[in-house]
Protein backbone atom coordinates (compact mmCIF):
# COMPACT_ATOMS: atom_id res chain seq x y z
CA UNK A 1 0.00 0.00 0.00
CA UNK A 2 1.82 3.14 -1.30
CA UNK A 3 2.28 6.08 1.50
CA UNK A 4 3.42 8.95 -0.80
CA UNK A 5 1.17 11.39 0.74
CA UNK A 6 3.43 11.32 3.74
CA UNK A 7 6.03 13.00 1.70
CA UNK A 8 4.30 15.58 0.72
CA UNK A 9 5.12 18.07 3.01
CA UNK A 10 8.87 16.98 3.26
CA UNK A 11 10.15 19.82 1.34
CA UNK A 12 9.04 22.35 3.93
CA UNK A 13 10.07 19.80 6.91
CA UNK A 14 13.75 19.77 5.47
CA UNK A 15 13.89 22.95 5.12
CA UNK A 16 12.96 23.80 8.82
CA UNK A 17 15.34 21.38 9.77
CA UNK A 18 18.09 22.33 8.10
CA UNK A 19 17.45 26.43 7.86
CA UNK A 20 15.25 26.90 11.35
CA UNK A 21 12.38 28.37 9.54
CA UNK A 22 10.19 26.49 5.99
CA UNK A 23 8.77 27.76 3.36
CA UNK A 24 5.21 26.92 2.30
CA UNK A 25 5.41 27.30 -1.75
CA UNK A 26 1.52 25.78 -2.33
CA UNK A 27 -1.04 24.09 0.14
CA UNK A 28 -1.65 21.03 0.64
CA UNK A 29 -3.78 18.45 2.55
CA UNK A 30 -3.06 14.74 3.32
CA UNK A 31 -5.37 11.86 4.97
CA UNK A 32 -4.71 8.72 6.21
CA UNK A 33 -6.83 5.59 7.76
CA UNK A 34 -7.08 2.01 7.96
CA UNK A 35 -9.59 0.52 5.96
CA UNK A 36 -11.53 -1.58 8.68
CA UNK A 37 -12.81 -1.04 12.42
CA UNK A 38 -10.14 -2.36 14.66
CA UNK A 39 -11.86 -5.30 15.50
CA UNK A 40 -13.46 -6.20 12.16
CA UNK A 41 -11.21 -8.90 11.46
CA UNK A 42 -8.85 -11.44 13.08
CA UNK A 43 -5.80 -10.01 14.48
CA UNK A 44 -3.38 -12.53 13.40
CA UNK A 45 -0.87 -11.97 16.35
CA UNK A 46 -0.72 -8.69 15.89
CA UNK A 47 0.10 -6.56 19.02
CA UNK A 48 1.35 -3.08 19.98
CA UNK A 49 4.97 -3.27 21.34
CA UNK A 50 7.12 -6.20 21.68
CA UNK A 51 7.98 -8.61 24.23
CA UNK A 52 11.21 -9.03 22.61
CA UNK A 53 12.60 -6.06 23.71
CA UNK A 54 11.15 -6.75 27.19
CA UNK A 55 8.02 -4.12 26.54
CA UNK A 56 4.99 -4.37 27.94
CA UNK A 57 2.30 -5.83 25.08
CA UNK A 58 -0.85 -4.58 24.16
CA UNK A 59 -3.51 -5.38 21.66
CA UNK A 60 -3.67 -3.49 18.60
CA UNK A 61 -7.22 -1.99 19.10
CA UNK A 62 -6.11 -1.40 22.96
CA UNK A 63 -3.59 1.24 21.05
CA UNK A 64 -5.01 2.53 17.73
CA UNK A 65 -7.90 4.23 17.52
CA UNK A 66 -10.80 4.02 14.03
CA UNK A 67 -9.99 7.30 13.53
CA UNK A 68 -9.44 9.22 10.30
CA UNK A 69 -6.41 11.21 10.64
CA UNK A 70 -5.30 14.38 8.61
CA UNK A 71 -2.86 17.26 8.42
CA UNK A 72 -2.55 20.49 6.24
CA UNK A 73 -0.13 23.00 5.11
CA UNK A 74 -1.60 26.26 5.03
CA UNK A 75 -0.60 30.10 4.87
CA UNK A 76 -3.35 30.45 7.28
CA UNK A 77 -6.46 28.98 9.16
CA UNK A 78 -9.14 26.93 7.82
CA UNK A 79 -12.02 24.58 8.80
CA UNK A 80 -12.39 21.30 7.71
CA UNK A 81 -15.37 18.45 7.54
CA UNK A 82 -15.03 14.57 7.39
CA UNK A 83 -17.69 12.75 6.00
CA UNK A 84 -17.55 8.20 5.64
CA UNK A 85 -20.19 7.12 3.34
CA UNK A 86 -21.37 10.27 2.78
CA UNK A 87 -22.28 11.10 6.44
CA UNK A 88 -20.34 13.42 8.63
CA UNK A 89 -17.74 11.75 10.93
CA UNK A 90 -18.08 12.65 14.70
CA UNK A 91 -15.25 15.17 16.09
CA UNK A 92 -14.73 16.20 19.62
CA UNK A 93 -14.78 19.26 18.43
CA UNK A 94 -14.30 21.39 15.20
CA UNK A 95 -11.04 22.38 16.19
CA UNK A 96 -7.90 21.13 14.94
CA UNK A 97 -6.02 18.99 17.03
CA UNK A 98 -2.49 20.64 16.42
CA UNK A 99 -1.94 23.96 14.74
CA UNK A 100 1.16 26.42 14.54
CA UNK A 101 1.46 28.87 17.38
CA UNK A 102 3.79 31.55 15.47
CA UNK A 103 0.92 33.89 13.87
CA UNK A 104 2.39 32.92 10.29
CA UNK A 105 1.41 29.25 8.36
CA UNK A 106 2.44 25.94 9.04
CA UNK A 107 1.38 22.12 9.74
CA UNK A 108 -2.29 21.57 11.20
CA UNK A 109 -3.48 18.61 12.31
CA UNK A 110 -6.73 17.03 12.96
CA UNK A 111 -8.79 13.18 13.11
CA UNK A 112 -11.95 12.57 13.07
CA UNK A 113 -13.83 9.28 14.27
CA UNK A 114 -15.30 6.48 11.92
CA UNK A 115 -16.89 4.26 14.85
CA UNK A 116 -19.89 2.97 13.23
CA UNK A 117 -19.43 4.19 9.62
CA UNK A 118 -18.51 2.67 6.40
CA UNK A 119 -17.81 3.80 3.27
CA UNK A 120 -15.54 6.35 1.08
CA UNK A 121 -13.57 8.55 2.96
CA UNK A 122 -14.18 12.43 1.84
CA UNK A 123 -11.82 15.52 3.70
CA UNK A 124 -12.26 18.51 2.57
CA UNK A 125 -11.25 22.34 3.71
CA UNK A 126 -13.22 25.82 3.80
CA UNK A 127 -12.49 29.08 4.53
CA UNK A 128 -15.15 31.42 5.16
CA UNK A 129 -14.01 33.74 2.82
CA UNK A 130 -13.22 31.26 0.10
CA UNK A 131 -15.53 28.11 0.47
CA UNK A 132 -13.83 25.00 0.04
CA UNK A 133 -9.80 25.36 -0.59
CA UNK A 134 -9.14 21.44 -1.25
CA UNK A 135 -10.56 18.60 -0.57
CA UNK A 136 -9.35 14.62 -0.91
CA UNK A 137 -11.24 11.54 -1.90
CA UNK A 138 -9.60 8.73 0.98
CA UNK A 139 -10.06 4.95 0.63
CA UNK A 140 -13.20 3.18 1.56
CA UNK A 141 -13.94 2.14 4.79
CA UNK A 142 -15.58 -1.62 5.14
CA UNK A 143 -16.15 -4.53 7.74
CA UNK A 144 -15.60 -7.11 4.68
CA UNK A 145 -12.42 -8.78 5.47
CA UNK A 146 -12.34 -11.22 2.25
CA UNK A 147 -10.19 -9.19 0.48
CA UNK A 148 -7.31 -9.16 2.86
CA UNK A 149 -8.15 -13.26 3.37
CA UNK A 150 -10.15 -12.71 6.88
CA UNK A 151 -6.86 -10.41 8.58
CA UNK A 152 -6.69 -6.77 9.34
CA UNK A 153 -4.49 -4.94 7.47
CA UNK A 154 -3.36 -2.29 9.90
CA UNK A 155 -1.69 -0.43 6.97
CA UNK A 156 -2.20 2.97 6.46
CA UNK A 157 -4.52 4.07 3.57
CA UNK A 158 -3.07 7.70 2.24
CA UNK A 159 -4.61 10.08 -0.15
CA UNK A 160 -3.33 13.74 -1.06
CA UNK A 161 -4.16 16.69 -2.44
CA UNK A 162 -2.18 19.77 -3.33
CA UNK A 163 -3.08 23.55 -3.55
CA UNK A 164 -2.64 26.37 -5.77
CA UNK A 165 1.06 28.24 -5.48
CA UNK A 166 1.68 30.85 -2.82
CA UNK A 167 3.70 33.88 -2.52
CA UNK A 168 6.20 31.60 -0.28
CA UNK A 169 5.46 32.61 2.88
CA UNK A 170 8.15 31.52 5.68
CA UNK A 171 7.43 30.49 8.91
CA UNK A 172 8.86 32.07 12.67
CA UNK A 173 12.81 30.53 12.37
CA UNK A 174 12.83 28.18 15.05
CA UNK A 175 15.87 30.13 16.97
CA UNK A 176 12.84 32.26 17.90
CA UNK A 177 10.29 29.69 19.02
CA UNK A 178 10.23 27.68 22.80
CA UNK A 179 8.52 24.95 24.05
CA UNK A 180 4.81 25.56 24.84
CA UNK A 181 3.20 22.35 25.28
CA UNK A 182 4.95 19.20 26.64
CA UNK A 183 4.49 15.72 28.49
CA UNK A 184 6.27 13.24 31.00
CA UNK A 185 6.56 10.01 31.91
CA UNK A 186 5.06 8.10 35.34
CA UNK A 187 5.21 10.90 37.96
CA UNK A 188 6.96 13.32 35.61
CA UNK A 189 4.10 14.16 33.89
CA UNK A 190 2.67 16.64 36.22
CA UNK A 191 5.82 19.09 36.45
CA UNK A 192 6.79 18.80 32.92
CA UNK A 193 3.07 19.99 31.58
CA UNK A 194 3.74 22.81 33.77
CA UNK A 195 7.82 23.23 33.22
CA UNK A 196 7.32 23.20 29.39
CA UNK A 197 4.08 25.86 29.15
CA UNK A 198 6.61 28.06 30.20
CA UNK A 199 9.46 27.40 27.65
CA UNK A 200 11.58 24.68 30.09
CA UNK A 201 11.63 21.37 28.77
CA UNK A 202 14.46 19.29 29.35
CA UNK A 203 15.01 16.13 27.10
CA UNK A 204 15.93 14.33 29.37
CA UNK A 205 12.77 14.48 31.40
CA UNK A 206 10.05 15.39 29.28
CA UNK A 207 8.92 15.72 25.54
CA UNK A 208 7.60 18.69 23.98
CA UNK A 209 4.73 18.68 22.17
CA UNK A 210 4.57 22.05 20.46
CA UNK A 211 6.90 25.05 19.59
CA UNK A 212 5.63 28.55 18.86
CA UNK A 213 6.42 32.19 20.27
CA UNK A 214 7.86 32.10 23.72
CA UNK A 215 5.19 31.97 26.58
CA UNK A 216 5.33 34.84 28.70
CA UNK A 217 6.33 33.93 32.41
CA UNK A 218 4.91 34.09 35.68
CA UNK A 219 6.14 36.15 38.39
CA UNK A 220 9.30 34.55 40.25
CA UNK A 221 7.57 33.73 43.87
CA UNK A 222 11.83 33.59 45.17
CA UNK A 223 10.87 29.91 46.46
CA UNK A 224 13.69 27.20 45.36
CA UNK A 225 12.08 24.09 45.17
CA UNK A 226 14.09 20.67 45.78
CA UNK A 227 13.19 16.80 45.33
CA UNK A 228 10.51 15.66 47.65
CA UNK A 229 11.84 12.22 47.86
CA UNK A 230 15.25 12.93 47.33
CA UNK A 231 15.76 11.37 43.52
CA UNK A 232 18.14 13.16 42.01
CA UNK A 233 16.21 13.18 38.46
CA UNK A 234 13.84 15.89 40.23
CA UNK A 235 15.80 18.13 41.11
CA UNK A 236 16.74 20.60 38.40
CA UNK A 237 12.97 20.80 37.32
CA UNK A 238 11.95 21.31 40.75
CA UNK A 239 14.40 24.44 41.17
CA UNK A 240 13.25 25.61 38.02
CA UNK A 241 9.22 24.60 38.88
CA UNK A 242 8.83 26.60 42.55
CA UNK A 243 10.40 29.35 41.11
CA UNK A 244 6.92 29.84 39.56
CA UNK A 245 4.77 28.81 42.00
CA UNK A 246 4.72 25.03 41.45
CA UNK A 247 5.84 24.28 44.88
CA UNK A 248 1.89 25.52 45.84
CA UNK A 249 -0.01 23.76 43.43
CA UNK A 250 -2.29 20.82 44.68
CA UNK A 251 -1.42 18.41 42.65
CA UNK A 252 2.07 18.69 43.27
CA UNK A 253 3.88 16.20 44.61
CA UNK A 254 7.58 15.60 43.38
CA UNK A 255 8.72 19.08 44.63
CA UNK A 256 9.27 20.55 48.15
CA UNK A 257 10.61 24.28 49.14
CA UNK A 258 13.32 22.42 51.52
CA UNK A 259 16.39 20.43 51.07
CA UNK A 260 16.16 16.82 50.99
CA UNK A 261 18.91 14.26 51.09
CA UNK A 262 19.67 13.31 47.33
CA UNK A 263 20.40 9.81 46.08
CA UNK A 264 20.79 8.10 42.50
CA UNK A 265 18.55 5.14 42.05
CA UNK A 266 19.76 1.99 40.63
CA UNK A 267 16.33 2.04 37.87
CA UNK A 268 16.04 5.05 36.32
CA UNK A 269 12.56 6.70 37.07
CA UNK A 270 12.68 7.56 33.66
CA UNK A 271 11.94 3.74 32.49
CA UNK A 272 9.13 2.61 31.25
CA UNK A 273 6.87 -0.38 33.96
CA UNK A 274 8.11 -4.20 32.39
CA UNK A 275 6.03 -7.12 33.27
CA UNK A 276 7.04 -8.65 36.94
CA UNK A 277 5.14 -11.40 37.31
CA UNK A 278 2.45 -13.71 34.78
CA UNK A 279 0.87 -17.09 34.07
CA UNK A 280 -0.49 -18.81 30.77
CA UNK A 281 -2.98 -21.43 30.91
CA UNK A 282 -2.50 -25.25 29.70
CA UNK A 283 1.00 -25.42 28.11
CA UNK A 284 1.66 -22.28 28.38
CA UNK A 285 1.66 -22.25 32.26
CA UNK A 286 5.44 -22.83 33.23
CA UNK A 287 6.72 -21.45 30.75
CA UNK A 288 4.67 -17.95 31.25
CA UNK A 289 5.02 -18.58 34.96
CA UNK A 290 8.90 -18.62 34.07
CA UNK A 291 9.63 -15.66 31.57
CA UNK A 292 6.98 -13.34 32.69
CA UNK A 293 9.02 -12.43 35.45
CA UNK A 294 11.99 -11.47 33.70
CA UNK A 295 9.99 -8.62 31.71
CA UNK A 296 9.27 -11.41 28.61
CA UNK A 297 5.39 -11.77 28.82
CA UNK A 298 4.08 -11.93 24.91
CA UNK A 299 0.57 -10.87 24.73
CA UNK A 300 -0.36 -14.30 22.45
CA UNK A 301 0.67 -16.48 25.05
CA UNK A 302 0.68 -15.25 28.16
CA UNK A 303 -0.89 -12.50 30.93
CA UNK A 304 1.26 -9.97 32.78
CA UNK A 305 -0.19 -9.84 36.01
CA UNK A 306 2.49 -7.46 38.06
CA UNK A 307 3.97 -4.60 36.80
CA UNK A 308 7.27 -2.91 38.03
CA UNK A 309 11.13 -2.20 37.29
CA UNK A 310 12.42 -4.66 34.94
CA UNK A 311 14.33 -7.50 36.73
CA UNK A 312 17.24 -8.27 34.45
CA UNK A 313 17.03 -11.63 32.63
CA UNK A 314 19.57 -14.51 33.50
CA UNK A 315 22.10 -14.44 30.51
CA UNK A 316 21.89 -16.42 27.77
CA UNK A 317 23.83 -19.77 28.16
CA UNK A 318 23.63 -20.23 24.49
CA UNK A 319 21.90 -19.38 21.20
CA UNK A 320 19.52 -21.77 20.44
CA UNK A 321 16.70 -22.46 18.13
CA UNK A 322 13.44 -24.00 19.91
CA UNK A 323 9.88 -25.32 19.07
CA UNK A 324 6.54 -25.19 20.94
CA UNK A 325 5.96 -28.88 20.68
CA UNK A 326 2.26 -28.55 21.44
CA UNK A 327 1.26 -26.49 18.42
CA UNK A 328 4.26 -26.42 15.62
CA UNK A 329 4.84 -23.68 12.87
CA UNK A 330 3.80 -20.96 15.16
CA UNK A 331 6.76 -18.17 15.99
CA UNK A 332 5.44 -16.16 18.53
CA UNK A 333 5.15 -19.43 20.67
CA UNK A 334 8.71 -21.23 19.65
CA UNK A 335 10.53 -17.44 20.75
CA UNK A 336 8.94 -17.80 23.63
CA UNK A 337 10.27 -21.53 24.05
CA UNK A 338 13.69 -20.02 22.77
CA UNK A 339 13.81 -17.15 25.55
CA UNK A 340 13.52 -19.86 28.29
CA UNK A 341 16.02 -22.14 26.85
CA UNK A 342 18.18 -20.08 26.07
CA UNK A 343 18.43 -18.93 30.08
CA UNK A 344 18.72 -22.34 30.92
CA UNK A 345 14.69 -22.77 31.42
CA UNK A 346 13.51 -25.59 28.98
CA UNK A 347 9.99 -27.46 29.99
CA UNK A 348 9.14 -30.77 28.34
CA UNK A 349 6.77 -28.41 25.73
CA UNK A 350 9.93 -26.74 24.41
CA UNK A 351 12.36 -28.58 22.19
CA UNK A 352 15.66 -27.09 21.68
CA UNK A 353 18.96 -27.70 20.35
CA UNK A 354 20.20 -25.81 23.71
CA UNK A 355 22.78 -29.35 25.16
CA UNK A 356 24.38 -29.52 28.54
CA UNK A 357 27.70 -30.18 28.32
CA UNK A 358 29.00 -30.30 31.80
CA UNK A 359 27.61 -30.79 35.25
CA UNK A 360 27.96 -32.50 38.54
CA UNK A 361 26.35 -33.98 41.52
CA UNK A 362 27.08 -34.61 45.42
CA UNK A 363 28.59 -37.67 47.35
CA UNK A 364 28.04 -40.85 45.00
CA UNK A 365 26.10 -38.89 42.39
CA UNK A 366 29.15 -37.11 41.09
CA UNK A 367 31.36 -39.80 39.17
CA UNK A 368 28.05 -40.48 37.46
CA UNK A 369 26.55 -36.93 37.39
CA UNK A 370 30.37 -35.31 35.41
CA UNK A 371 30.33 -38.46 33.12
CA UNK A 372 26.23 -38.07 32.16
CA UNK A 373 26.00 -34.08 31.94
CA UNK A 374 28.79 -33.80 29.28
CA UNK A 375 26.46 -35.61 26.87
CA UNK A 376 23.35 -33.99 27.64
CA UNK A 377 21.73 -36.39 30.19
CA UNK A 378 21.86 -34.38 33.45
CA UNK A 379 18.52 -35.41 35.82
CA UNK A 380 17.97 -35.00 38.82
CA UNK A 381 19.75 -34.73 41.49
CA UNK A 382 22.83 -33.73 39.05
CA UNK A 383 23.08 -30.20 38.39
CA UNK A 384 24.01 -28.64 34.68
CA UNK A 385 26.93 -26.42 35.09
CA UNK A 386 27.50 -25.41 31.40
CA UNK A 387 25.59 -25.21 28.10
CA UNK A 388 26.44 -25.49 24.29
CA UNK A 389 26.38 -27.19 21.55
CA UNK A 390 25.58 -30.94 22.27
CA UNK A 391 28.58 -33.70 22.26
CA UNK A 392 27.56 -37.27 21.38
CA UNK A 393 27.72 -39.81 23.47
CA UNK A 394 30.27 -43.12 23.09
CA UNK A 395 28.51 -45.95 21.17
CA UNK A 396 26.02 -47.82 22.96
CA UNK A 397 26.77 -51.50 24.42
CA UNK A 398 24.24 -53.80 22.70
CA UNK A 399 21.76 -55.25 24.97
CA UNK A 400 23.11 -53.97 28.29
CA UNK A 401 20.80 -52.58 31.23
CA UNK A 402 22.38 -50.89 33.57
CA UNK A 403 20.60 -50.73 37.40
CA UNK A 404 21.66 -49.13 40.87
CA UNK A 405 23.63 -50.98 43.07
CA UNK A 406 22.00 -53.27 45.66
CA UNK A 407 20.98 -50.84 48.66
CA UNK A 408 20.79 -47.92 46.46
CA UNK A 409 17.90 -45.38 45.66
CA UNK A 410 16.73 -47.22 42.06
CA UNK A 411 13.82 -43.95 41.31
CA UNK A 412 17.73 -41.41 41.25
CA UNK A 413 19.88 -44.46 40.39
CA UNK A 414 18.54 -46.00 37.51
CA UNK A 415 18.43 -43.88 34.59
CA UNK A 416 21.74 -42.89 35.45
CA UNK A 417 23.15 -46.61 35.42
CA UNK A 418 21.60 -46.97 32.79
CA UNK A 419 22.90 -44.49 30.86
CA UNK A 420 26.68 -44.95 32.03
CA UNK A 421 26.34 -48.71 31.95
CA UNK A 422 24.79 -48.31 28.08
CA UNK A 423 27.73 -46.88 26.92
CA UNK A 424 30.38 -48.16 28.35
CA UNK A 425 31.16 -47.16 32.06
CA UNK A 426 29.48 -48.98 35.05
CA UNK A 427 31.52 -48.38 37.94
CA UNK A 428 31.20 -50.11 41.19
CA UNK A 429 29.48 -48.95 44.09
CA UNK A 430 26.98 -47.33 42.39
CA UNK A 431 25.81 -49.30 38.86
CA UNK A 432 25.60 -52.63 38.16
CA UNK A 433 24.20 -54.02 35.35
CA UNK A 434 22.73 -57.45 33.50
CA UNK A 435 23.42 -58.56 29.79
CA UNK A 436 20.60 -59.72 27.53
CA UNK A 437 20.63 -63.07 26.32
CA UNK A 438 20.51 -64.36 23.16
CA UNK A 439 18.98 -67.61 23.22
CA UNK A 440 19.97 -68.78 19.75
CA UNK A 441 23.52 -68.84 21.15
CA UNK A 442 23.64 -72.74 23.40
CA UNK A 443 26.26 -75.07 23.71
CA UNK A 444 26.13 -78.80 25.31
CA UNK A 445 27.85 -78.55 28.68
CA UNK A 446 30.55 -81.00 29.52
CA UNK A 447 30.51 -83.45 32.33
CA UNK A 448 32.71 -82.95 35.11
CA UNK A 449 35.40 -85.37 34.43
CA UNK A 450 36.32 -83.28 31.05
CA UNK A 451 36.89 -80.52 33.10
CA UNK A 452 39.98 -78.96 34.81
CA UNK A 453 40.12 -77.49 37.99
CA UNK A 454 39.42 -73.89 38.52
CA UNK A 455 42.65 -72.54 38.80
CA UNK A 456 43.35 -68.57 39.99
CA UNK A 457 46.49 -68.46 37.51
CA UNK A 458 44.55 -69.20 34.46
CA UNK A 459 42.62 -66.54 32.64
CA UNK A 460 39.31 -68.03 31.14
CA UNK A 461 37.32 -66.82 27.92
CA UNK A 462 33.72 -66.93 27.43
CA UNK A 463 32.45 -70.51 27.14
CA UNK A 464 35.43 -71.86 29.07
CA UNK A 465 34.24 -74.11 31.60
CA UNK A 466 36.23 -76.02 35.16
CA UNK A 467 35.56 -77.68 37.93
CA UNK A 468 35.69 -76.31 41.23
CA UNK A 469 36.87 -78.91 43.86
CA UNK A 470 35.11 -78.49 47.43
CA UNK A 471 35.73 -81.06 50.41
CA UNK A 472 32.45 -81.48 51.09
CA UNK A 473 28.82 -81.20 50.17
CA UNK A 474 27.92 -77.76 48.82
CA UNK A 475 25.85 -75.37 46.73
CA UNK A 476 28.68 -72.87 46.16
CA UNK A 477 27.90 -70.28 43.68
CA UNK A 478 30.24 -68.42 41.92
CA UNK A 479 30.91 -64.35 42.33
CA UNK A 480 31.69 -63.11 38.88
CA UNK A 481 31.62 -60.27 37.33
CA UNK A 482 30.90 -60.66 33.45
CA UNK A 483 31.83 -58.65 30.51
CA UNK A 484 31.24 -58.71 27.00
CA UNK A 485 28.42 -61.15 25.04
CA UNK A 486 26.98 -63.75 27.34
CA UNK A 487 26.20 -67.51 26.28
CA UNK A 488 23.96 -69.84 27.46
CA UNK A 489 25.57 -73.24 27.89
CA UNK A 490 23.06 -76.05 28.08
CA UNK A 491 20.70 -75.48 30.78
CA UNK A 492 23.44 -73.04 32.81
CA UNK A 493 22.87 -69.37 31.79
CA UNK A 494 25.77 -67.59 32.24
CA UNK A 495 24.27 -64.25 32.17
CA UNK A 496 23.96 -62.86 35.47
CA UNK A 497 26.47 -61.22 37.24
CA UNK A 498 27.00 -63.83 39.51
CA UNK A 499 28.64 -66.83 37.28
CA UNK A 500 25.82 -69.77 37.32
CA UNK A 501 26.46 -73.19 39.01
CA UNK A 502 25.23 -76.62 39.08
CA UNK A 503 25.77 -79.68 41.57
CA UNK A 504 28.27 -81.81 40.49
CA UNK A 505 29.23 -85.28 42.02
CA UNK A 506 30.63 -85.71 45.22
CA UNK A 507 29.67 -82.05 45.77
CA UNK A 508 31.42 -80.81 42.81
CA UNK A 509 30.27 -77.53 41.61
CA UNK A 510 30.19 -77.33 37.59
CA UNK A 511 29.74 -73.50 36.43
CA UNK A 512 30.88 -71.33 33.84
CA UNK A 513 32.25 -68.13 32.49
CA UNK A 514 30.24 -66.25 30.21
CA UNK A 515 33.15 -63.96 29.11
CA UNK A 516 36.54 -63.66 29.76
CA UNK A 517 37.73 -62.08 32.97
Amino acid sequence: MPHDAWGLSLPYLIDTYKNGAGTITNENLYVWHRLSPATACENDFTKGNTASQLQIEFLPWDIVTDRVFFSALLVSGASYTVTIGGKIATSESLDWTSIPHTGTGGLYHGSASFSGLTGTVKVCLEREELGTVLCVDGGTITSDCSSTAGYTNWNAFTAFEAGDKTGGESMLNLSDQKCIEGFGTNNFNTICVFVCGLGYCPPAACTCAQMGTPPKVPDVTGFTGYSANGMIEYQGLCAFACLYGFCGFANNTVCVDSPTALYIPTVSPLNPPACTGGSGEGDFSDLCNWSCQYGYCPISSCTCNTQGDLVVPPAQVSDVKATFIPVTGVMEYDDLCAFACSRGHCPDVCASDLACTSGSGTGNYIGLCVYTCQYNFCPEPCDCLVYGTETPAPPIVPNVTGYAALGLDSATYDPLCNFTCSHGYCPNGACSYEEAVDPSTSLVFPSDDDLFPFDLSTSYSAGDGFLYDTPEPSNLTLNINLYGTPVVWGDIDCSSLSGEYAPGVDGDTLGCIAASV
